[in-house]
């Protein structure tokens, strides 16, 4: 009995994980070759288009009209699944209309990682500090949560390097009079 549940466990997480992301329809339409430089330096000629874009949570705000989710840009591939990237090319805000619902700030928080489905809208000016920048803004059409990253530790040294001259293997210490316990 166990063998076969264990089996169908096995089935469906290998269904799962070859699921996509996002609707398929959003996938087959949407573009996930998405440059910073190229929007900035003609909005219009993107205005309209769906992006597939990943992306690292900043802040998520509900106003009046939506939910705000800035990001920072993370890039997907064409299953729309987030690529190691070293390197953060910009942020943009993601729309959600009240129309459409509302997303959580608590569940859409601060480090966790999304894929949006977007249609890009127009270039949007934001404050930070004393400073303003610009972001492309997107009306989200679809959205997955994947969750926070890992935590990533740098590898552990070899356990002989650990073993210091204190060491019990080391002759010096292993002669030495242990203190003793009253």
């Amino acid at each position: 009995m166990y063998p076969r549940m264990l089996l169908i466990a096995l089935m469906l997480l290998v269904l799962a994980s070859c699921a996509p992301v996002l609707k398929q329809e959003y996938l087959d339409r949407g573009s996930t070759d998405f440059s910073f430089p190229e929007v900035f330096n003609n909005p219009d000629a993107f205005r309209g288009r769906l992006f597939i874009l990943g992306g690292r949570i900043i802040d998520t705000q509900i106003t009046d009209e939506g939910t705000m989710i800035e990001a920072a840009y993370i890039p997907v591939d064409a299953e729309g699944r987030l690529q190691d990237s070293e390197r953060v090319p910009g942020r943009f805000i993601a729309f959600l209309s009240r129309k459409q619902g509302i997303l959580s700030p608590e569940r859409y928080s601060k480090g966790e990682r999304v894929t949006i489905a977007g249609e890009f809208i127009e270039l949007e000016p934001r404050t930070r500090g004393e400073v303003e920048y610009i972001h492309p803004l997107f009306e989200i059409k679809d959205i997955h949560l994947w969750g926070k990253a890992p935590i990533s530790y740098a590898p552990l040294p070899p356990i002989e390097a650990l073993q210091g001259p204190a060491s019990l293997s080391d002759p010096f210490w292993r002669d030495r009079p242990r203190p003793s316990v009253p």
